[in-house]
């Protein structure tokens, strides 16, 4: 150890944080555990450290390693365990409590907007540190213990939802609040299957979602899904709003685009008699084109709407396969006329607003899926 210098624990610390690897930090964390604790890790640890990274612990560190070649594979083992580790601790709980209020602040009022209301919100650790030692954990009374932090969301039932940047420390045994519990890791979560009954969520480092995976199959779980599936589609939302001439368009275009469609709001195509028809969405995927008609009425769409669309799309020179109208509701009548003539008649149940969108982008995504 003796070659080992306050410089080197300095270099490697600083390479650790300059890669940004939320599984190389974690694997440092979990490696000194394993070693130092009472407890250490487990297979069970090492298993779910995988699932989430897609790699081993010692795969992480065996690749840090490799760019100090200067010192020999167990003294850099026992450098990182003891120094390098303790370095590490305060940044990362830095890092932690900062993706967790950026992460949590939004989520939280997407809950509020799906009917949640926020019981408890028990936020990571921050520590202090001097001459490598945990000097003092500052622990406010909704402190949780781990480098993550936890928001609990109750409608008719309760949900947990650990939001997790660094994978240290992390409980797996049944929570006392809920047996209903989310993950969130900014990890790509390569095996999902791994948490069952969980619901799993996986984001990049700018707090973007890459996957939402439901292992629960429940009614409380698939509610929480379709809240991080409209904060996935968000962004996407955000910008066709910017487009669109109101709110149902850009609900629908989002939708599309996530099925893997190229997308144009308000495309005018050629027909007959030398008058353009407006598609209010217009997509296409391989062979398929669809035409979409978006009615964010209040009234219920009558038959002369249906009737007036069927018009319009069999004057269009470049002919839909796939035809769609989108309303809150349709009368009975116009349902059956649109059904007969070719169309996918979506009904919402209500008008779309601010107040009930990530009902509507759910309803739209899930019923398009079916259908495309």
């Amino acid at each position: 150890m003796s070659s080992l210098t306050e410089l080197d624990k300095n270099i490697v610390k600083d390479e650790v944080l300059k890669s940004s690897d939320h599984g190389l930090i974690s694997s440092i964390l979990i490696t000194h555990n394993s070693y130092y604790s009472q407890r250490g890790y487990t297979k069970s640890d090492e298993e779910f450290f995988e699932a989430v990274y897609g790699k081993k612990p010692e795969d992480y560190l065996y690749l840090l390693y490799r760019k100090i070649p200067y010192i020999s594979k167990s003294d850099f083992y026992e450098f990182i365990k003891r120094k390098v580790y303790y370095s590490l601790l305060e940044p990362v709980a830095v890092l932690t409590s900062s993706h967790f209020e950026k992460i949590s602040n939004k989520l939280t009022l997407r809950l509020k907007m799906s009917g949640y209301e926020i019981a408890e919100v028990i936020k990571p650790s921050i520590l202090k540190m001097k001459n490598y030692k945990v000097a003092e954990i500052l622990k406010p009374k909704d402190f949780h213990g781990g480098f993550y932090g936890t928001i609990i969301a109750e409608k008719d039932y309760k949900v947990a939802i650990h939001i997790a940047p660094f994978f240290y420390n992390i409980y797996w045994g049944p929570s006392k609040r809920t047996k209903n519990e989310v993950f969130v890791f900014m990890a790509p979560v390569t095996k999902p299957e791994k948490f069952k009954d969980y619901v799993v969520v996986s984001l990049d480092n700018n707090h973007n979602i890459i996957k939402i995976v439901d292992n629960a199959n429940e009614k409380w779980s698939s509610e929480i899904a379709e809240v991080f599936n409209f904060l996935k589609a968000e962004e996407k939302i955000n910008i066709y709003k910017k487009k669109a001439k109101e709110v149902l368009e850009a609900l629908v275009a989002t939708a599309l685009e996530n099925l893997g469609f190229r997308v144009n709001i308000d495309e005018k195509t050629k027909a007959n008699g030398g008058v353009d028809v407006e598609a209010d969405v217009w997509a296409t995927r391989g062979v398929l084109k669809v035409y979409v008609s978006c009615k964010n009425h209040s009234q219920k769409v009558g038959i002369d709407v249906i009737a007036n669309e069927v018009g319009r799309v069999m004057q269009m020179l470049e002919a839909p396969t796939v035809k769609i109208i989108v309303a809150s509701e349709f009368t009975e009548q116009a349902k059956k006329l649109a059904e007969r003539n070719g169309f996918v008649p979506i009904e919402l149940g209500f008008k779309v607003d601010e107040k009930n969108i990530i009902k509507a982008y759910n309803i739209i995504y899930g019923t398009l899926k079916k259908y495309l």
